[in-house]
């Protein structure tokens, strides 16, 4: 036993015995295993009962799909991606499209990521930041759905192989590289750029010394790393504006307005209604109007435009003067409690990279996390921070410490040394080398083995309907038949559409049988010229209004607040008490600990006679 230990030791030993250089792995073996990673967790993750969310990526598909007459377009998406998409989705309509090229995406950013770190990286470091993106990263991409990380993913795999084509000289992986974080730009341009600081950062770490060094291969390495950063910048700026250019088009443009004034009052902190009662009242928004418009209710195109709420919006908009203070204690508290997985997580990669990679290495990767961290109280500060932004953030913090691994110059298997002459080529020493070593396989092990204790008792392969626009699974959801059933029109609550997102695992499509009974009383897509001639198709071509205006059409929640509120809304604008009436109660999310069901409303609103 003692001998099988003390080989297991030198084979960690060996396998990580220089510190100071980058021993590379055979590139056929690294694909191979890049490979199976990333297709092993792309089948655990994405073949599986459980989705989460929610999150806009339905929503995106939904509007891609041709769900919506002429759409085509989508605000949060590049213009390029969305031309692609729309296009296979009309071309091939068996085939939710969307989905399809969001998960390959996925998989591919994961595989060039795990590829690089495997060949040019360190083993130790290599398996410690490939245990941190399956855990924390991939998850978000397949079992939540979500676009942003997605995008996030793209970005950081096309940048570290950008930077692994400069310190290696190799044009291939650098176009590959520039291919990648444009698909993450197309993805979700915010997310390039907040990954920009990193990389001109990890682009940085070596021309610095290669500048001093006056070398011929210091110019050479000077000269590729502006010509990479330069192409990336062009094709970006290229990308956006070609966005910016379609979005001129007017039906594009009123829409953009509309949606970034939704935004400010629905998605960020806003001043309460007694503080600015009065110029409320210049504009003619009462204190329940200014409600629904800070709770996604704003389907009355007459009543909400575009110029109203961003009226609304000046006006009450937070003073965040004094919340820089507040905004720094919640993300402490944040990583302290709720973000617990994230700092550990980030403490086992600074543990490795401090064992591994010396003081040079760790100090760089200290200032990226000081750096990263002022990024999310920022963010904090703005009053929206989810996790989509900040897991990515701390993702791209990782690049510039990667950087210092991939511009060592690759070594040639290194025999074993011993004594000073070791040290002298190993500052870390051979015992840190190893913990390291076995400190990284450890944590790739327990991220895999948690993952597969998480997800792989839910796998199932009828999870491959999940890719086809009409599906057996989304006719069957009991959301689906009933609404669908019941005839007439469901104005849905945004928020309560969460319920129907939901039995659908945010990522089947709903049946068109099912859109042709649906309208939305608001949300990202109110405000555009596809919503409104969806509307008009179905007969509700004012959703609110039509609450009182149509016997057949009802209004669906899950709180009885908000009913309230659209029964005062509908008395106030249309000159009429109105009472409202429960038609129908469905319970659902039965899934709870207590055992206790939420519910669904489907309500009637009737006027009863017109004001004096």
């Amino acid at each position: 036993m003692d001998s099988l230990l003390q080989r297991a030791r030198e084979a960690f030993g060996r396998w990580g015995s220089d510190a100071s250089c980058a021993a590379p792995c055979g590139a056929s073996w690294c694909c191979a295993a890049a490979a199976t990673l990333a297709v092993a967790l792309s089948v655990l993750l994405i073949f599986n009962d459980v989705g989460r969310g929610p999150d806009d990526d339905l929503g995106i598909a939904m509007v891609l799909s041709g769900l919506y007459p002429d759409s085509g377009q989508c605000p949060f998406t590049n213009a390029l991606l969305n031309n692609a998409l729309y296009g296979l989705n009309l071309a091939f309509p068996a085939i939710n499209w969307t989905l399809l090229i969001e998960r390959l995406s996925a998989l591919v950013a994961l595989f060039a990521a795990v590829f690089v770190l495997l060949r040019s990286v360190p083993p130790a470091v290599s398996l410690t930041v490939i245990g941190f993106l399956s855990f924390l990263i991939y998850p978000l991409c397949t079992v939540s759905a979500n676009f942003t990380v997605v995008g996030a993913l793209c970005v950081f795999s096309g940048e570290v192989l950008i930077a692994y084509a400069v310190y290696r000289g190799r044009p291939l992986p650098a176009c590959a590289g520039i291919a990648l974080a444009a698909l993450g730009f197309m993805w979700r341009s915010s997310v390039f750029l907040l990954s920009l600081p990193f990389f001109l950062v990890a682009l940085a770490v070596p021309v610095l010394s290669a500048a001093r060094s006056r070398t011929a291969a210091g110019r050479k390495l000077v000269v590729r790393v502006g010509v990479s950063a330069a192409l990336v910048l062009a094709v970006t700026g290229g990308l956006f504006l070609y966005n910016q250019a379609v979005w001129t088009a007017p039906e594009l443009a009123s829409w953009q307005q509309y949606s970034h004034a939704r935004s400010q009052l629905c998605d960020y902190p806003v001043k309460p209604y007694d503080d600015i009662a009065s110029e409320l009242d210049e504009l003619r928004v009462s204190e329940n109007d200014y409600w629904c418009m800070t709770h996604w209710v704003t389907a009355d195109p007459d009543f909400f435009t575009a110029e109203r709420l961003q009226a609304v919006a000046n006006v009450a908009a937070e003073d965040k003067g004094a919340t820089m203070v507040r905004a720094l204690k919640d993300e402490a508290r944040a990583l302290l409690s709720d973000r617990i997985a994230l700092l550990a997580a980030l403490v086992l990669v600074g543990v490795v990279v401090g064992l591994r990679g010396g003081r040079r290495a760790f100090g760089w990767l200290a200032l990226s996390a000081v750096t990263c961290f002022a990024v999310c109280v920022y963010f904090r500060w703005t009053g929206r921070f989810p996790i989509r932004v900040e897991y990515p953030a701390w993702m791209f913090s990782l690049m510039p410490v990667i950087a210092c691994f991939l511009a060592l110059p690759p070594s040639p298997t290194l025999p074993p040394q011993s004594g000073r002459s070791a040290g002298k080529r190993n500052p870390c020493g051979r015992r840190g080398a190893l913990a390291a070593t076995v400190l990284g396989v450890a944590v790739l092990s327990l991220a895999l083995g948690i993952l597969t204790v998480w997800y792989g008792p839910t796998m199932n392969v009828r999870a491959l309907e999940q890719f086809q626009q009409e599906s057996q699974f989304a006719d069957s959801r009991p959301l689906v038949t009933a609404f669908r059933d019941a005839g007439g029109v469901s104005v849905w609550d945004p928020l309560a559409f969460a319920f129907a997102e939901q039995e659908l695992r945010y990522r089947s499509l709903p049946p068109r049988s099912f859109m042709e009974h649906t309208a939305f009383a608001g949300g990202w897509t109110t405000g555009s010229a596809l919503k409104a001639r969806h509307d008009e198709e179905i007969g509700v071509a004012n959703p609110l209004r039509s609450l009182v205006e149509r016997r057949d059409v009802r209004f669906v929640t899950s709180k009885r607040e908000t009913i309230e509120h659209v029964r005062r809304y509908l008395e106030e604008h249309c000159g009429a008490r109105v009472e409202s009436f429960v038609d129908l109660e469905i319970p659902v999310d039965p899934q709870k600990p207590s055992g206790e069901s939420k519910m669904l409303y489907a309500v009637s609103f009737h006027q009863i006679g017109a004001e004096d």
